[in-house]
């Protein structure tokens, strides 16, 4: 098959490791991918080939877009944002393809959570369309980009239920990059480097901050706060950005617990980082943006070994409590707070969660098992019952 992915960020993004990982199983499994891109993408990649949104019609045209020079068998939107849905309304007839189109999120929430409810109603109603940013799915024009898919493929099945009636849901896990994320000892000269004294419990979150999740961000700096006035010494490393206005109290704890790296190109340090820490934490609770999503980071934090704190939603409503990972009904900052002294201070239990981590991580990722799910599934749908 001729599979054309069209990502809504660039490769480097974590939703763009998600389709390069897939497509390099897929080529592997003798299928041809190109991965295309907003912008020309500059990704040391040899495979899957990947090709600026602007250069894919004239590569078709000159027979060189696909191996075999045809078009495309299957064009995968990689989600519905008004980026790809204008992208694939402009190349998608000339190139063809069963069009499959990828939920990662909760789209509506997403929208509401960044516009605010007043501009989520204008737009539900289709008052806004005009400036509506491309970045967003648009609750109308996406809805209905979503109903001319031929299959819909999630990352969790919770999202089935997003998906149009009638049209044809395939799931599957993400894994992580098994050459960066692994079991390994601490390493001490990073601890050093990081200017972290002995004893001191360390945490770390790799991803961004922005208005659909500010709020959980917020309380593992409220988590590492309540540890240090326990008389139990933590900091919190964080990569990434902040998206959104963080209030006076958050700017406090950063300065006083957080070690802020920003962006970090060379993802070797991100999994020197997550194998130093001694507990990684994913924050949340239920509700509609979390029940519908795959935090992208939690297969690489099983995949490190080291003990995971996570929410009874999403993934922690597969991982066993205490054996998998310390499932909490909600993460917030106090019960973070709770979950992590317990682990520091019961060296048999932090054992457990270590190794129940990985575990669980060789029983549930892997993209080979994942591109096989997905090939499977494009044969479904380009051949219907």
């Amino acid at each position: 098959m001729n599979i054309l992915f069209a990502l809504h960020k660039q490769a480097a993004s974590n939703s763009g490791l998600h389709v390069t990982s897939l497509a390099r199983e897929l080529d592997a499994l003798g299928h041809d991918c190109v991965v295309a891109t907003p912008g020309r993408d500059g990704a040391p990649l040899a495979a899957p080939r990947l090709v600026g949104y602007a250069d894919v019609q004239a590569q078709h045209r000159a027979g060189r877009l696909f191996r075999d020079g045809r078009g495309a068998d299957i064009f995968h939107a990689w989600t519905p944002r008004g980026l790809v849905q204008a992208f694939h309304e402009e190349v998608g007839p000339r190139l063809g393809g069963a069009l499959v189109i990828h939920l990662e999120d909760n789209e509506d929430e997403l929208v509401r959570s960044f516009l605010g409810a007043s501009a989520w109603a204008r737009a539900r109603a289709g008052l806004y369309r005009k400036n509506f940013p491309r970045s967003l799915m648009h609750p109308v024009a996406g809805r209905a980009f979503l109903g001319r898919a031929a299959g819909i493929t999630v990352l969790i099945e919770a999202l089935r239920d997003l998906a149009p009636p009638g049209i044809p849901a395939g799931v599957f896990w993400p894994a992580a990059d098994d050459t960066v994320y692994y079991p390994r000892p601490p390493d001490p000269a990073l601890r050093q480097k990081l200017g972290l004294p002995a004893q001191t419990v360390l945490l770390a979150y790799t991803g961004n901050a922005h208005p659909a999740n500010a709020q959980e961000v917020r309380s593992l700096y409220l988590a590492t706060h309540l540890l240090n006035r326990r008389s139990l010494p933590a900091r919190l490393v964080r990569t990434g950005s902040d998206a959104f206005g963080p209030d006076a109290q958050y700017q406090t704890w950063a300065r006083t617990y957080a070690l802020e790296l920003g962006h970090l190109e060379d993802r070797r340090e991100l999994g020197a980082l997550l194998a130093a820490a001694d507990v990684l934490v994913q924050p949340g609770r239920p509700g509609p943006f979390n029940d519908y999503r795959f935090p992208s980071k939690l297969p690489e934090f099983f995949a490190s070994g080291r003990p995971v704190v996570l929410p009874r939603t999403n993934i922690g409503l597969v991982a066993r409590h205490r054996e998998d990972a310390f499932v909490l009904p909600e993460a917030t900052g106090p019960a973070i707070a709770d979950a992590v002294a317990e682990i520091t201070r019961d060296a048999s239990l932090a054992q457990r969660l270590a190794q129940g981590a990985r575990a669980f991580y060789e029983q549930n990722f892997s993209w080979h098992n994942a591109a096989r799910a997905v090939a499977t599934f494009y044969q479904n749908v380009m051949q219907p019952a």
